[in-house]
């Protein structure tokens, strides 16, 4: 893959992350918090973005402040949040909604988070599942979506584009689609159980599985994301790859690690200011020739 389509990290002096530049040549703006972040004055260390669990709601809130000062200039300090529950519901997100705090909004139920809105930042909180990131660069809609097995297969992905086909009529095929940090193969063991979720309900299973000990399997989620992907029509040139795992890679929050309570979070939205970057849009453009 060339180095223009990659996730790269970028550094605020006091906050670093994951960023797409490929993305922001076409007026979006995705994201991956680091839970290694320095400078967390009134904060735990590291960078916990969950209001839940061992963490000082002050600290977390702190985190959050951080997060929102080092956005970039055009980019929505409004962040909606959802509940997420490992199903296939998906929320069209117009304006900022649900409960409020420190202009970060908790919305319903839901995994998926559809918009083309400029005002509102989508965010989704992870530790080990998989963040996917949607742009239909042609008329400005995004998706965000949180995939661990269970909504792997449930269907989170198809439910996704076909709802980006049907309010926005986005095709698949013009689609970028980047896949966020997530747990790596080698470290996912999944038990009988799943593996049989898996044999019922996703056609691909074998490309996604690989052997390991005591009756369990190894279960790649990226795999079986981008094979989802190119089977609802993305081109397979158009799906950028995780940069790193979350497991082995301790800069992220991991709940297989130990992490049961802190969360990385991923971000998605429109740029009211395109970037300019005209080297990587053509970068971006290759996959049409």
């Amino acid at each position: 893959m060339a180095d223009g389509l990659a996730w790269q990290i970028r550094s605020t002096g006091s906050v670093d992350y994951w960023a797409l530049p490929a993305f922001e040549t076409k007026g979006f703006f995705a994201a991956f918090t680091l839970r290694t972040n320095e400078g967390n004055q009134g904060a735990q260390p590291g960078f916990n973005l969950r209001n839940h669990g061992e963490d000082s709601p002050e600290g977390v809130a702190c985190n959050r402040r951080r997060w929102q000062q080092a956005l970039p200039e055009g980019v929505s300090q409004q962040i909606q949040l959802v509940r997420q529950v490992h199903g296939v519901n998906t929320l069209i997100v117009r304006e900022p909604m649900g409960h409020r705090r420190d202009d970060w909004w908790l919305g319903p139920i839901a995994d998926g988070m559809l918009s083309t809105s400029d005002d509102v930042l989508l965010g989704m909180l992870f530790a080990d599942c998989l963040p996917v990131f949607i742009v239909d660069p042609e008329n400005g809609a995004l998706a965000l979506l949180h995939a661990g097995w269970r909504g792997l297969i449930k269907g989170i992905i198809g439910t996704g584009l076909k709802r980006l086909q049907r309010k926005y009529g986005t095709r698949p095929d013009r689609c970028w689609v980047a896949l966020g940090p997530c747990i790596e193969r080698d470290a996912y063991q999944v038990d009988q159980p799943v593996l049989a979720a898996l044999v019922r309900n996703f056609p691909d299973w074998r490309e996604v599985v690989y052997p390991s000990n005591h009756g369990r399997v190894r279960l790649d989620l990226a795999a079986g994301a981008r094979s989802r992907l190119e089977t609802a029509g993305v081109l397979p040139t158009a799906i950028i790859a995780p940069p790193t795992g979350t497991y082995f890679d301790t800069r992220h929050y991991s709940f297989r690690r130990g992490n049961q309570l802190e969360r990385c979070g991923a971000f998605l939205g429109r740029m009211r200011q395109e970037a300019d970057g005209t080297a990587d849009q053509s970068e971006l453009e290759e996959r049409s020739s």
